[in-house]
């Protein structure tokens, strides 16, 4: 069995770098959360928002919420 999170949810992400509460968060190649690129013009694509801060490794709540920006119009 295995449990899907959608949009509006709240679960675990495991980290793969530092992240402060409210950044919103992508994964890695691993599947670990890491922060968004928070300048430049390449469209970033995002899956939650740190409820949490932590560091590589900690497992924190994150808010599913699936979109994208492009950081130099935000």
């Amino acid at each position: 069995q295995i449990k899907l999170y959608g949009n509006g949810d709240n679960c675990l992400l495991e980290l793969g770098g530092t992240v402060v509460r409210g950044d919103r968060l992508k994964s890695d190649v691993d599947g670990k959360g890491v922060i968004i690129a928070t300048t430049g013009t390449t469209i970033q694509h995002f899956v939650g928002s740190a409820l949490q801060s932590g560091v590589s490794g900690d497992k924190i709540q994150v808010h599913v919420l699936i979109g994208s920006e492009r950081p130099a119009l935000v």
